[in-house]
């Protein structure tokens, strides 16, 4: 059940996580890219994803190892929670 096998499922919980916690949610690959995106982004973490993609494909490549839920910093100085799914003993 990845994310890239299951894009309409995924997408489908991303957006209602997103829409009931009032914040924007996305899943991200082992190498930093993101699969499905629910909710929308402030502004200036999109215009610092245009400018630094590399920076910011790094940061969350960096998230996808951690085992827990993380409070983090990114590139651009911006607070993001990271937390791993799993399905079973399986992170996703």
């Amino acid at each position: 059940m990845t994310p890239e096998a299951n894009k309409d499922i995924w997408q489908h919980a991303v957006d209602t996580l997103a829409e009931e916690i009032k914040t924007p949610v996305y899943l991200a690959t082992p190498d930093g890219t993101r699969v499905v995106t629910g909710g929308d982004f402030p502004l200036f973490c999109q215009f610092a994803e245009r400018k630094g993609r590399i920076l910011c494909q790094s940061c969350r490549q960096d998230w996808t190892k951690l085992d827990k839920t993380t409070i983090t910093t990114c590139h651009a100085g911006l607070t993001n929670v990271v937390t791993p799914v799993r399905l079973g003993d399986t992170t996703l």
